[in-house]
């Protein structure tokens, strides 16, 4: 099968569920550009080799897509809480490649929040899991709500790049091993 077969055909299976998977994420109107943006990275990723998960490959790097969307758009704020949604959405999929590529983001997320620094760890769980609000948390650790905020704000800065440079890193992985493997026997692809 030709790399130009497998594209358009991983395409037209997977637009109308990445679509709405990303309705709730990102405003209607950008529905396409995070779509378009998100199947261009995967081939750049790779090239005309397909990736080992291309489907997890796709909505990992559709979420990331949003996330740097938002926050061109400086309304990532507003949108944050579908983040989370969009990872329980993933949790459903009955795709053992999609389990197995959500429960390796599962443990990177929880790799990229140990290593923050102690008092930006203490502000974004108690933000994100314990659903304190800023005051609750800066009246809890004795700090001001300023202080709460640029914490808040730097955990999620630190977990994103942290996050970005593990699916970088993994991409480059899935990439050598189909070129190792294609180069032990050229005839597969």
């Amino acid at each position: 099968m030709s790399s130009d077969s497998w594209l358009e055909s991983f395409i037209a299976e997977n637009r109308g569920v990445l679509r709405w998977r990303l309705r709730e994420l990102v405003p209607y109107d950008l529905i396409e550009d995070v779509m378009q943006e998100s199947f261009l990275r995967i081939f750049d990723h790779c090239g005309n080799t397909p990736p080992l998960y291309p489907k997890a490959m796709l909505f990992r790097i559709a979420r990331n897509v949003a996330i740097d969307l938002l926050r061109r758009n400086e309304t990532h704020q507003k949108h944050l809480p579908a983040l989370t949604l969009l990872s329980q959405e993933f949790s459903l999929s009955s795709d053992v490649a999609d389990q197995a590529g959500h429960r390796e983001s599962l443990d990177s997320m929880f790799e990229a929040i140990n290593q923050l620094p102690p008092k930006s760890r203490q502000v974004f769980i108690l933000r994100r899991y314990e659903g304190l609000s800023h005051s609750e948390i800066g009246q809890r650790m004795g700090i001001s709500v300023s202080t709460v905020q640029t914490q808040l704000a730097r955990a999620i800065r630190l977990c994103h790049d942290y996050l970005e440079q593990q699916e970088k890193q993994q991409s480059a992985r899935e990439c050598q091993a189909i070129a190792d493997y294609k180069k032990r026997d050229p005839n597969v692809y």
